[in-house]
């Protein structure tokens, strides 16, 4: 499975292949932000994250709400300044949820006192601020039986809203929230495995790798631990064959995991969805027709699933059509907009090209590979001061990037070492 030098830049600037092409009904765009501790207590902190986490996976099962990723809304915050403790309020939810494309935005506080658990939880209103009575509640139970107020918090979110999931969905729900209780420890393991994997590095898929494996240690039927566990390995081997290594160990890894993943949820999209990147990342090309089978099932589940239709894209080379359904689902998937950038390169519309490559590094400034590809769409526009600069940062960020040293020496050559 290795690649030259030479391949990987041809790969990168151009063998994508497109085919050409919001529709449907409008639905809620959702997103939960983290929970303020009022005990101030250090024990329950992870709770914070966790309730967040949990919500944002539990709503996901609901197919009439689309529901941001959890990454797109921590960049925002950090980007605008609204991290700090107390910054977010009803109106600073405003400007948040506004900057996110969601119409509400989930905001929330938790007690603990004798064992139990009190969730203070409001629904604010995206385009006026407002938090009306019927989306204002509070929630309590055993802190034993956590999951059992993590599903009370789905119902009530999606009853304010006048959605009545159905059989399958509420079942999915509980399937969720028993994987995902927020007092067992291999929750807190994957509460820190997610983070790390958001920060989209070769180094950080390396430690969310090994945080999804010590979950499993505590629980080997973590379904969503397993589905984490492929993309990770998928992504991090997916960076090592860039650079002309092999990745046969992270593939076959990936694969295995995936396949427990769907052993212990079939029924979940998430799992699905593992099984069929798994797929389109096959090499030596990817195995299309297994990829969207899986990815069709995960969008069957739930059609709101924006990484599912990155899979189809992916196998298909890089469809024009499918990345734009994935964009369209989550307007914060990096991913995407790394593959339109290839697309428009191929179809040398390279003003698009480079809009996406800087959307992509907007997203993640710590992608060296996406500053590579950057530089060479200002290459190929001549604009050497430039292209030079973002090859640089390429070259900073990973000094070891093979495509980026021939990036370099092309526009060393063309603009005589200027």
């Amino acid at each position: 499975m290795k690649k030259t030098i030479y391949s990987l830049l041809l790969l990168a600037v151009v063998l994508i292949s497109s085919v050409p092409a919001r529709s449907g009904q409008e639905r809620l765009r959702v997103a939960v932000n983290s929970f303020d501790n009022l005990n101030n207590d250090k024990k329950y902190a992870h709770l914070s994250a966790g309730f967040s986490e949990a919500l944002t996976q539990g709503l996901f099962q609901i197919k009439n709400i689309l529901v941001v990723e959890r990454q797109g809304l921590d960049r925002i915050m950090r980007e605008h300044e609204l991290a700090q403790a107390g910054a977010i309020d009803e109106k600073s939810a405003v400007k948040t949820g506004r900057l996110m494309g969601a119409n509400y935005l989930v905001m929330g506080k938790y007690q603990i006192a004798g064992g139990n658990v009190r969730v203070f939880c409001r629904l604010v209103n995206v385009e006026t601020g407002a938090v009306s009575r019927d989306h204002s509640f509070q929630v309590t139970g055993s802190l034993d039986g956590i999951f059992t107020v993590q599903d009370e918090l789905v119902k009530r979110i999606t009853a304010s809203f006048g959605i009545s999931p159905g059989t399958d969905e509420r079942r999915r729900v509980e399937t969720v929230n028993r994987e995902l209780s927020l007092t067992k420890d291999e929750f807190k393991l994957y509460l820190q495995a997610r983070k790390e994997f958001y920060l989209a590095t070769p180094d950080s898929y390396q430690r969310a790798i090994i945080l999804y494996a010590k979950a499993l240690g505590i629980n080997g039927k973590f379904a969503l631990a397993w589905a984490g566990l492929a993309t990770a390995n998928l992504y991090k081997g997916y960076e090592r064959s860039w650079n002309g290594q092999s990745y046969d160990e992270e593939y076959f890894k990936a694969l295995a995991a995936a396949r427990q993943a769907i052993r212990f949820a079939p029924d979940l999209s998430e799992t699905n969805c593992a099984m069929a990147l798994v797929h389109a990342y096959w090499l030596p090309r990817p195995k299309r027709k297994e990829a969207e089978e899986w990815a069709r099932k995960a969008l069957a589940i739930n059609e709101n699933n924006a990484e599912a239709y990155f899979a189809i894209s992916k196998a298909r080379g890089g469809d024009l059509e499918y990345l734009k359904k994935t964009i369209e689902k989550d307007p914060q998937y990096i991913l995407a907009y790394n593959w339109l950038g290839l697309v428009y390169q191929k179809m040398n519309m390279i003003d698009k090209a480079i809009e996406m490559h800087r959307t992509s590094i907007r997203l993640n400034p710590k992608w060296a590979l996406e500053y590579a590809n950057l530089a060479y769409c200002l290459f190929l526009q001549k604009k050497y001061p430039e292209a030079m600069e973002n090859i640089n940062r390429a070259l900073q960020l990973k000094p070891d990037l093979k495509p980026a040293h021939v990036i370099k020496g092309m526009i060393v050559k063309a603009s005589g070492g200027r």
